[in-house]
């Protein structure tokens, strides 16, 4: 996803149900996925591994441009969409690392998109 999406806090129900971050229903799909591989920290570039659907695509990518959810570590993300919110409103969960601390958070695009 595009890094203009914005960064939002992850919630959960009493069981364990993750919520929608725009309406809080727990009726979400997920699907495609991305894994963020650096190598080593800082590194200029690292390996994106895409999971739509049945393909898989492996790619070197410059990490500065790669919508890596870490600055500089490991990443990943996955899409939802909500079944309150519609199809054509995804969100991004993402998790990284930053100083030793592993973070869970949305992305969802700026209003208008």
């Amino acid at each position: 996803m595009s890094d203009t999406w914005i960064d939002t806090a992850v919630a959960i129900d009493n069981q364990s149900q993750l919520l929608c971050p725009r309406c809080g229903s727990f009726y979400l799909h997920h699907y495609d996925a991305v894994f963020y591989e650096p190598g080593k920290e800082d590194a200029e570039s690292l390996v994106k591994i895409s999971v739509k659907g049945m393909t898989v695509k492996t790619e070197l990518v410059p990490t500065a441009t790669s919508g890596n959810p870490s600055l500089r570590r490991d990443g990943f993300s996955m899409l939802f969409w909500c079944e309150q919110c519609g199809q054509d409103k995804p969100v991004e969960l993402t998790i990284s690392q930053h100083k030793g601390v592993s973070l869970m958070e949305w992305r969802l695009p700026p209003e208008g998109v």
